[in-house]
């Protein structure tokens, strides 16, 4: 975990690092790592003591998870310091005393970067990120064109081209499952229709005037909700009995579980957009009819189709009036 008070992080700062010792407990500072370079981190040098020299090592060569799970079980000298070849501005450092090698660093090697000590605590278990990054997390709004992309610009397509890998789909899934739910109660269950076969099992749901418009897209994900996602709250919210809240009938859970569903459902089409897709929600189909051909024997019940693909520019008609403020909205 990060020492107390330690400084705040903004993304795209020069950190450097100084990783401690613990044994095998040590190569949970590769998580750390790794978390920290996904927030936009720029780790210009790092040093470590014991196993964090070796995961230190690691990183410093470029790849810190599979060099460091090719070497976790050996026993490697204490190497001094020594600049890599592999990693331009990367120092590597064995030290048994970080707290002398602090002093030095952050006065001789990165004197305008920030030095984060990084300590594994639990074998196999990755310090919480919270706790090395003590800054904002959103310090910075987005820029207009992102805005634009997101929100101002983006439309609601009637016609879809294009390709769309599982790959994107995964990372889609991996960016909306983020957003805030009820209790963590993540009740949206989706299923991205691809294939012929699954495309020839949906046609027939559709309402006529959404038909050829979905056959044509690359993909049509059908947002339901599960009506026992309490079932998963013992994993997804392990504060508290939070499954209890929501015992009994199945028809208590309704409510509920339409609400967070209709949030994801927001975050799939946001999530979309941020990866370059274009979007195309509809309710204009038999859910009765999709219930049985994706969710027999389930109790899970579907709600929305959102088209993904590339829109068609032609395909849409000039943007609608919204809401001003006043009309939707007031400061209390």
């Amino acid at each position: 975990m990060a020492a107390a008070g330690a400084p705040t992080i903004a993304p795209g700062e020069a950190v450097a690092l100084v990783l401690g010792a613990g044994g095998a407990r040590g190569l949970a500072q590769i998580g750390v790592i790794e978390a920290l370079q996904a927030r936009g981190m720029r780790i210009v040098a790092i040093a470590g003591s014991s196993s964090g020299a070796l995961v230190g090592g690691a990183c410093a060569a470029g790849s810190p998870r599979a060099r460091a799970r090719a070497s976790a079980w050996r026993r490697l000298p204490a190497w001094p310091s020594v600049s890599t070849q592999r990693a331009p501005g990367a120092v590597f450092c064995c030290r048994n005393d970080i707290n002398s090698f602090r002093d030095e660093f952050t006065t001789t090697q990165v004197q305008h970067s920030t030095l984060v000590p990084c300590l594994a605590s639990g074998c196999g278990s990755v310090p919480p990120l919270a706790d090395i990054h003590r800054g904002p997390i959103m310090p910075h709004p987005l820029n207009d064109a992102a805005l634009d992309q997101l929100f101002r610009t983006a439309r609601t397509y009637n016609a879809f081209t294009g390709e769309v890998s599982d790959e994107t789909l995964h990372r889609l899934y991996d960016l909306l499952k983020f957003g805030p739910t009820q209790a963590n109660t993540t009740p949206a269950r989706f299923v991205f229709v691809k294939s012929a076969q699954a495309k020839a099992k949906l046609g027939p749901t559709l309402d006529p005037g959404n038909y050829q418009k979905t056959m044509d897209a690359p993909v049509t994900v059908i947002v339901a909700r599960d009506l026992d996602f309490h079932d998963k709250l013992p994993y997804l919210f392990p504060h508290t009995d939070a499954k209890a809240w929501f015992e009994g009938p199945r028809e208590n859970r309704e409510k509920p579980a339409l609400r967070s569903m209709a949030l994801q459902a927001a975050y799939l089409i946001v999530a979309a957009r941020a990866l370059g897709l274009d979007a195309g929600p509809m309710t204009g189909f038999d859910n009765a009819k999709v219930d049985e051909a994706f969710f027999a024997g389930t109790h899970i019940k579907s709600d929305i189709l959102v088209n993904l693909g590339q829109g068609d520019p032609a395909s849409i008609f000039p943007r609608s009036p919204r809401l001003s403020f006043d009309e939707a909205a007031r400061i209390a």
